[in-house]
């Protein structure tokens, strides 16, 4: 479920980029199956970026296999699969428009 923070008003001219532990996750099944206990964590759930773009990095803790994506063309995740533990990169593009932009990965 996605929450939305109340940022002050100078804020519009930057945006925010919010990583959820939502990031798709296929859970392996054992063989009568029942889903096995999978989990996945991520290293901070909120990132804000500037209207020059940038990139960040955060540790993703996993049993599973994975798989991450973006809900815009301006932000990019790498990898965008995997199976256990990793670091994660995401990428924002600059923000021409200079206003205030909110995605999802």
């Amino acid at each position: 479920m996605a929450r939305h923070l109340q940022m002050p008003s100078w804020f519009n001219t930057s945006f925010k980029v919010l990583l959820f532990a939502s990031i798709a996750m296929l859970c392996a099944c054992s063989d009568d199956g029942n889903p096995e206990d999978g989990y996945l964590v991520i290293d901070e759930s909120t990132i804000e970026i500037g209207n020059e773009g940038g990139s960040v990095t955060r540790y993703v803790s996993s049993n599973t296999q994975w798989n991450a994506r973006s809900d815009h063309y301006w932000i990019h995740v790498s990898p965008s699969q995997g199976t256990g533990n990793t670091n994660i990169s995401i990428s924002v593009d600059a923000n021409p428009n200079n206003t205030r932009r909110e995605g999802y990965v």
